[in-house]
């Protein structure tokens, strides 16, 4: 089996669907029509030769089948993912972060700065890689040439 044939998409709506029960509440929690939806599930069995849900009326179930892809693939993203954290944690940014300031600010601001968290917007957590990044406030000096 050709593993390039089945494009992680197909993989993650299979995921969602098989957890949601129903393509259409699926094809919501994606941000997906319905029809793209079914077209990845019909997409993903054809590529598989393999039915993975029961359709009724209530809904969709998985076959045994499904239910052992669901399992692999669980444990296939997890991993991923924790490879993904692994990296991202690689990528520590360590140093210095100097913030230049007439003394009229440095002697405002000086608290404020070295009281912020250490991480800039965006980042989730002080375990990541701007935790042993320092502080310093000094004087302002003028550029030549710029």
């Amino acid at each position: 089996m050709d593993v390039d044939r089945i494009p992680s998409i197909l993989l993650q709506t299979f995921l969602t669907v098989a957890e949601a029960g129903q393509i259409s509440e699926a094809a919501r929690r994606l941000h997906l029509s319905q029809p793209t939806v079914t077209g990845h599930i019909r997409r993903l069995e054809a590529n598989l030769e393999t039915t993975l849900f029961i359709r009724s009326a209530n809904g969709v179930s998985l076959t045994e089948r499904g239910a052992h892809l669901r399992e692999r693939v669980q444990d296939v993203f997890a991993e991923l993912e924790q490879i993904l954290r692994e990296l991202d944690r690689t990528h520590e940014v360590n140093g210095t972060l100097t913030l230049a300031a007439a003394q009229l600010w440095r002697d405002i601001c000086a608290e404020d700065f070295h009281s912020l968290p250490s991480l800039p917007p965006g980042r989730r957590s002080s375990s990541d890689r701007w935790s042993s990044c320092n502080r310093r406030i000094g004087p302002a000096s003028p550029t030549r040439g710029q």
